[in-house]
């Protein structure tokens, strides 16, 4: 972050919309069917479970605009199908 948002002058858009921590992460690979969630099938029983934030949106403004993001969301975190198939 430090890099990106200190030494280059971007802005981080889930930060902005105000760090809702229910969209936190872009990647999960965590098995969420205890508590009534979803899991993804193809990182199979084993895999190793954690998530992350790889997909990040930065905006450059030059201090030309004040830049607000309204929200954020996520959609790819859906099941398509059932609790298995993702997008």
């Amino acid at each position: 972050d430090s890099t990106m948002e200190d030494k280059l002058g971007l802005f981080d858009a889930w930060k902005l919309a105000g760090s809702d921590s229910n969209t936190k992460w872009t990647w999960d690979t965590n098995d969420h069917r205890a508590q009534g969630g979803d899991f993804n099938e193809y990182y199979g029983e084993n895999t190793r479970e954690y998530n992350t934030r790889y997909d990040r949106i930065y905006v450059l403004t030059n201090n030309v605009i004040e830049v607000v993001v309204p929200s954020f969301e996520l959609i790819a975190n859906q099941s398509l199908t059932n609790n298995r198939h993702f997008l």
